[in-house]
């Protein structure tokens, strides 16, 4: 009997270590569960945190942007308003001219009466009078018939009825852009420059004379007036829009080969071009198009990248 006694409690004991073990694993297994439970709750806080922390960065991008868009049409704003200022003070200072000569102006009744008409019709703003008064006056009236301050001051009141008229149409033009309404916004614009060419904005006017001949289709025109703008470089602060709006021509008439090398000059002369990423994709996507007209990959050479990127993928 005493060695099935020994049996008996050998088993006993070695049931008692198998439920020790037992309550061990389940323990343990708790205890990875409530670990997997943890970090599976981390896990969804960082994704959470994560999420805001780019929806705010996203809308700090935006904010950041049209911040600078805002900065940028106000200061042109600024200089329009300077411009204005400027043509206001030069207004006062010729009805000064006119009033203080013309008591002492020698002239004929009806010479006065037509002089004094231009002058009013020139107070009232209403220029296109004055201009018209002017070519009557001038065809009743030869120059050397007018004396040395009619001269001078009928010339700056006309300058000055140009320049404000000719402000009026490409105002008029900008706004027939805006609405689509393309032939009437070329004829304005053609008025603008024609009425004044030594203005300081008729760059600005010629420039958006191209846009209305790019959406009419007529890109060989906007072509050789976009070539003209560029040589002058009268206007630096519009200098990267005449290039890509030349460039953009050549890509309406399909002449994509044209168009890669102006794209990939303009990246080259305008490092500091703030939209580098539409530019590069712009270049890629033409360099694609003349490999695949061409028939042979990698026919056009490597287009140069942005500092430290060693060129385009």
């Amino acid at each position: 009997m005493q060695p099935m006694d020994d049996d008996i409690r050998e088993v006993k004991k070695e049931i008692v270590e198998i439920r020790s073990l037992v309550i061990r694993t389940n323990n343990l297994t708790a205890a990875l569960g409530a670990d997997l439970k943890t970090v599976a709750k981390k896990q969804k806080t960082y994704e959470r945190r994560m999420l805001w922390n780019s929806a705010a960065a996203y809308a700090i991008f935006v904010v950041l942007i049209f911040i600078g868009l805002k900065m940028a049409y106000d200061v042109r704003i600024d200089r329009d308003e300077e411009r204005i200022a400027k043509l206001e003070d030069e207004k006062a200072e010729l009805r000064k001219k006119v009033e203080a000569a013309k008591p002492q102006a020698p002239a004929t009744t009806r010479d006065e009466a037509a002089i004094s008409a231009l002058y009013e019709f020139y107070r009232n703003e209403n220029f296109e009078q004055v201009l018209a008064q002017w070519d009557r006056l001038r065809a009743e009236k030869t120059d050397e018939e007018l004396t040395p301050n009619e001269r001078t001051i009928l010339r700056d009141v006309v300058a000055e009825a140009k320049s404000r008229l000719s402000f009026e149409h490409f105002q008029t033009g900008l706004q027939a852009m805006h609405e689509g309404r393309w032939p009437d916004a070329e004829t304005q614009l053609r008025q603008a420059i024609a009425l004044d060419r030594a203005s300081p904005y008729v760059t600005r006017v010629q420039y958006a004379l191209t846009e209305v001949l790019k959406a009419e289709g007529r890109c060989e025109e906007a072509i050789t007036i976009l070539q003209g703008l560029i040589e002058s470089d009268l206007d630096r602060d519009m200098a990267d829009d005449y290039h890509l709006s030349l460039a953009d021509c050549h890509e309406r008439m399909r002449q994509f080969d044209k168009a890669l090398t102006l794209y990939s000059q303009f990246a080259e002369k305008f490092e500091n071009y703030p939209n580098k990423r539409w530019l590069w994709q712009k270049i890629r996507q033409l360099r694609e198009i003349t490999n695949q007209l061409q028939g042979t990959a990698g026919a056009t050479p490597p287009v140069p990248g942005p500092p430290g990127t060693g060129g385009l993928p």
